[in-house]
């Protein structure tokens, strides 16, 4: 499964092969190579827990609902355009 997280700097972090984790304010990602890429950084430590487990739902969600195995989930919580137009997504419309 193809997994992308954009964080509030407007970067694209592909985090299929990353373990994810909460690291004091950070969420970050670890590769099976031990490096550490830092995924987002957040006022608290509950925060960074709390986005986490909203990245946690997002993928299961999506997991069951569709067939082309990629996810694409926006820490900002910005509807992404082009995604959209790409599904044939209107607003207000959903799959």
């Amino acid at each position: 499964m193809d997994i992308r997280i954009i964080n509030r700097e407007g970067e694209l972090i592909n985090v299929s092969r990353l373990s994810l984790k909460v690291i004091g304010r950070s969420l970050i990602g670890i590769s099976e190579k031990q490096d550490v890429v830092n995924v987002e950084t957040y006022e608290s430590e509950e925060m960074a827990r709390r986005v986490l487990k909203k990245v946690i739902y997002a993928i299961w969600a999506k997991h069951n609902e569709c067939d082309n195995n990629a996810v694409m989930i926006d820490l900002n919580g910005r509807r992404i355009k082009e995604e959209e137009e790409e599904r044939g997504e209107r607003d207000g419309e959903s799959k």
